[in-house]
Order: structure tokens, then sequence, then C-alpha cells
């Protein structure tokens, strides 16, 4: 079920990818600075990497499995792609979405843990607001080769994501002090927030007015403000939670523990349909349509809850060892969702 890259790459940023690599950025970052303190740097690295390992791996793996086993998704064909976290090279070297193309930001988000624990635990302190800032500025340099004839699929690798990831690492040093916190004070006032997300709706917006959008405003500098964007909303989120109140709400407190589960299943219920259950599948009527919808989103949501009651809660049940963040890190699942 591949789409146009452009369409398709477009609508997982509308959809929140970047704020979720920016999340991603700032729970990872904060628990690799705490591993910093730690005085057995190997223990800290394997604590680390069992920790994600225990969180991702097992809910992931039953997917795959699933999916070779009913053969949809393409996976008893790509399985080795998905298993070695590759999944974003594979779409970027096909230059084309397979059947599991979504499981782009889950590898992704792997390969960023295992560059960013040397980076945040081994290099001298005060490199690393310069690293960060680096990258958000290299970042929309590496995608502008899109808007000069590259391809596009170059914006599912890691250094076209970059800067949505150092967004979340910046705001984590600016919390520690180890980066001025003035800025985090501007990006966060109410004025400044809402006139950048205003902006984003406009440019967003612009090809429903039948206008074309530049090729640089596309892929360099609307990325480039869903991260700032991202940095704000999670900045806002953190200092100032009375603000965002409403995220606290029950129900989607819910929908953010079983959303790792929902993203890696909501790619497939089509596809089951569509191979299974042909007669659901089709639709023709608007109303059709919103039922099928309805549908997809009720099985996805409930193969979510399986995977979280069955599988991801029983491995979150041995306490975590790496503070309050931490904690927080594991219940979120730290990914991508499209994470």
């Amino acid at each position: 079920m591949p789409l146009n890259a452009n369409r398709m790459i477009a609508l997982d940023r509308l959809c929140g990818i970047a704020v979720i690599f920016g999340l991603s950025g700032f729970l990872i970052t904060g628990i690799l600075l705490d591993a910093r303190n730690s005085p057995d740097r190997y223990r800290a690295a394997k604590h680390f990497f069992t920790r994600r390992a225990r969180r991702l791996l097992p809910a992931f793996l039953i997917a795959i499995a699933l999916g070779s086993l009913l053969g949809i998704g393409g996976l008893q064909q790509d399985w080795v792609w998905h298993m070695t976290y590759l999944s974003n090279v594979q779409v970027w070297w096909n230059s084309s979405w397979s059947g599991a193309g979504h499981f782009w930001t889950l590898a992704l988000e792997q390969q960023f843990y295992l560059l960013w624990f040397p980076v945040i635990v081994l290099l001298p302190r005060r490199w690393l607001g310069p690293v960060v800032i680096g990258l958000m500025i290299a970042a929309p340099i590496f995608r502008s080769a899109i808007a000069f004839g590259a391809s596009p699929f170059l914006d599912v690798l890691l250094p076209a994501q970059a800067d949505a990831l150092a967004a979340g690492a910046l705001l984590a040093l600016m919390l520690r002090g180890d980066i001025s916190s003035a800025f985090l004070s501007w990006l966060t006032s109410p004025s400044v927030m809402w006139g950048l997300l205003g902006t984003l709706v406009i440019l967003l917006s612009i090809p429903a007015f039948g206008q074309t959008r530049p090729d640089l405003v596309s892929w360099v500098l609307i990325p480039s403000l869903i991260a700032l964007g991202a940095l704000a909303v999670i900045g806002a989120a953190v200092t100032q939670p009375q603000r965002l109140a409403l995220l606290s709400a029950p129900l989607l407190v819910w929908i953010g523990t079983i959303s790792y589960g929902v993203y890696i299943y909501h790619y497939f219920t089509p596809q089951f349909f569509v191979f299974y259950i042909p007669g659901l599948a089709e639709a023709h009527t608007a109303t059709e349509k919103s039922l099928r919808l309805l549908g997809w989103i009720i099985v996805s949501f409930t193969l979510a809850a399986l995977s979280w009651y069955f599988v991801e809660k029983p491995m979150l049940r041995k306490p975590a060892k790496s503070g309050s963040q931490g904690a927080i890190a594991e219940e979120l699942g730290v990914r991508a969702q499209p994470r």
C-alpha cells in the first residue's frame, strides 16, 4: 500500500512524527546524562540497551512474526531489513514504501540510540551543546539536497531527521543548565508558540489553495519549524504543565500508553482486511468509508491493547533503576512512533 513519497512524508510530519522524535531526543538525552554519572560506563551501557530491548523488542518481534504468518506487509521477504532495524535504509535504497514502510521510524530510533550513547556519555560535557546545535543546523542542509533533485526518500535517513531529535536533546540540556534556557523561555511564550504553530498551519495549507509550495519550503523550512514547534510544545508541557493540562486526561494518557502498539499494527490492519476480508475492505460511499476507517481504528487499538497488557507491560514489571525520567521513558516506549 505504498503512497507517493511526497504525500506520505507530509502525512507523517502532519501526524506528529517529528514531535515524537523530539520527545524521544528529550527523554533519551536525559537518561544518558544521568548515565554520565555512573562510575561504571560499561554497566551503564548494558543497562541502557537492555532496557531499550526489553521495552521495544518483544512487541516488535511478535508483530513481525504475525505479519509473516499472515503473509502481509511483505514481511516474509523483508523481515531481515526490519529485524536489523534497517527499514528506513530499505525504503531509501528501493525508493519506495514497502508493506511495512512505517517501520522506518522505529529503525531510525534504534540507530539514534546506538549513536547517541557515546555522544552524550563519552564526549566532554562542554561539547554537547555545540554538537546538538550543529545537528540542528546540519539536518536542514542535508534535506536541501532533495530540493535540488536528490531522492525525496533521503528524508527517512537519520541525518535528515537529526534536527527533530536534537531539538529534544537541546531541551534536556537547557533544563539541566548546560545551555542557557533564555531561548526556551522565549520559544514557549504564548505569542511565539502560537505564532510558530500558526505559521506552520499556513505553510502546510498552501497546496489546499491550489498553489505550489517551493521545495525548499517543503523539505527545509517546514521540517525545521516543526522541530522548533516540538521543542516548544514539549518544553511547555515540562515547565508549564498547567498550560497543557488537557494532555493529562485519562483517555489521552491511556492512548499514549498503548501508542507503541497502535503504531506497530495500524499499517497492517487495512492490509489484513484487503487480503482476508475483501468485502469489508471495499467502500464506495462516504458512509462506507467512514465505517471502514472506524473498523480499522477499533482493530488497531484492540491489537495495541492486547500487546500492552500481555506483552509490553509484563516486561516493565521490573522496577527501573535509571530514575524517574527513565521510568517515564520506559512507559512511553520512547519511539516514533509515524514512532
